[in-house]
Order: C-alpha cells, then sequence, then structure tokens
C-alpha cells in the first residue's frame, strides 16, 4: 500500500518563519522578475504555498530556471527509487551546511568560481523561509552521479516534460527539498 504523505526527506519547512526578501539570483530571467506560478501545476506562487526556486549558471550565465511548489516536488521525488532517495539523504546530512555566503554548500568552495553552479531558495508569500543554498558543479555532479537509473529516467522525463529546449545534459530536479 502506497503512503500520500510526502517523502521522509523533505525539510520540515511548512511552518518555518520567513526570514528574507528573496535575492534577485533567484529571480526569473525570462519573467524579468520574481517567479508568479509553479512550472508543474502552474497555480499561483503568491498564495502562502511553499515553493523552491532553482537557478543553474554556467558561469554568469543562467541556464535553467524554476519554480516548484512544494506538492509538486513532493510527486516527483516520489518517484525516485529508494536507493536513490536514500543515497540524496546520505549525501546531504553528511556534507551538507547552510552558509550565508556564496559557497558551496557540500565543500564550501566559492562556486562562482567554478564552470557552474546550482543556486535555490525555499520561498513562501515572497520571502525565503530557509537560506539560499549554491551547490557547485563539482559537487552536483557527485550528487547526480549517486542516483539510480530509475530516478535519472524520472529527471530526465521531468525536465523533458515541463521545459522544452533545456540543453543536452542538464540533469536537474528539485533536490533542495531533499535531505
Amino acid at each position: 500500500m502506497e503512503s500520500t504523505d510526502p517523502p521522509p526527506f523533505f525539510w520540515p519547512i511548512g511552518d518555518l518563519p520567513e526570514i528574507g526578501p528573496v535575492p534577485e539570483i533567484l529571480h526569473s530571467t525570462y519573467l524579468e522578475g520574481p517567479f508568479r506560478t509553479c512550472a508543474v501545476c502552474e497555480e499561483r506562487l503568491d498564495d502562502g504555498r511553499v515553493y523552491e526556486i532553482e537557478r543553474v549558471f554556467r558561469g554568469r550565465e543562467p541556464v535553467f530556471e524554476m519554480a516548484i511548489c512544494l506538492a509538486c516536488a513532493a510527486k516527483v521525488a516520489s518517484e525516485f527509487s529508494r536507493e536513490s532517495t536514500e543515497a540524496i539523504r546520505t549525501f546531504l546530512q553528511d556534507r551538507l551546511t547552510l552558509r550565508l555566503d556564496e559557497g558551496c554548500g557540500v565543500c564550501g568552495r566559492i562556486a562562482t568560481s567554478g564552470r557552474g553552479r546550482t543556486v535555490s531558495g525555499i520561498v513562501r508569500r515572497g520571502a525565503l523561509v530557509l537560506p539560499m543554498l549554491t551547490i557547485c558543479d563539482t559537487c552536483e555532479e557527485a550528487l547526480q552521479g549517486l542516483l539510480s537509473e530509475k530516478t535519472r529516467r524520472v529527471q530526465g522525463d521531468f525536465i523533458d516534460t515541463h521545459f522544452p529546449g533545456v540543453p543536452a545534459g542538464l540533469d536537474r530536479s528539485p533536490t533542495l527539498l531533499l535531505g
């Protein structure tokens, strides 16, 4: 019997206080400002729902961006294999540090000096509820390397369905909520 509860690896973020405005680095280039709707269900994000913003950069150039509500992120993550779920949880529990600078939350390297980085934030009512997280391309690749073939297919299908035209080889899915 399948549970309808979100997977146990989600941050307990529903009751966290808002800690500050969403920084411009988490604004949409395409929309020229804050994200307004979930990339999956297309529901408005200004109604108090919790959502994740994720932007991927190559150098200073954004190559991917999305906002996804907690319910849609949970649905995607529920399709991940158990092995991948455990690997993600272990990786982040053992290595993740929420930082107040632009350093990678996994290795500490200033991620802007590398080839690329993923910048994420958890938002409610236009305000962060956790510090912004940056993961350098090296640590993102290490995390992706732990995923099962099933989970990679789920991620690929997610990207293909909701983000046609994303650069080849960009294999991303909401990962900040995992941990």
